[in-house]
């Protein structure tokens, strides 16, 4: 799957019920994992996404970043679930 991240971006709060990882095509993207991890990636780099923990991204560059995501999963399975606001 491609996505595509907009400058200036942060995506929801969210887990993975399965495994996935993404090409870093174009840009940077910092990922923050709910406890205080924080991790960068740029062009060429892969995210090892995490699995069933609460995480985001947040696009703070002039560029788009452009990511080829691969999940191995099943059909019945999401490929992510937001969290939910309380």
């Amino acid at each position: 799957m491609r996505f595509t991240i907009s400058p200036q971006t942060a995506l929801p709060t969210h887990e993975h019920p399965a495994i996935n990882a993404a090409y870093v095509i174009d840009g940077e993207l910092t990922v923050f994992q709910e406890g205080g991890i924080q991790r960068n990636f740029k062009k060429g780099e892969v995210v090892i996404e995490m699995v069933e923990k609460w995480h985001h991204g947040i696009n703070q560059g002039s560029v788009p970043v452009e990511l080829v995501v691969f999940y191995a999963t099943t059909k019945d399975l999401p490929l992510a679930i937001k969290k939910p606001k309380l």
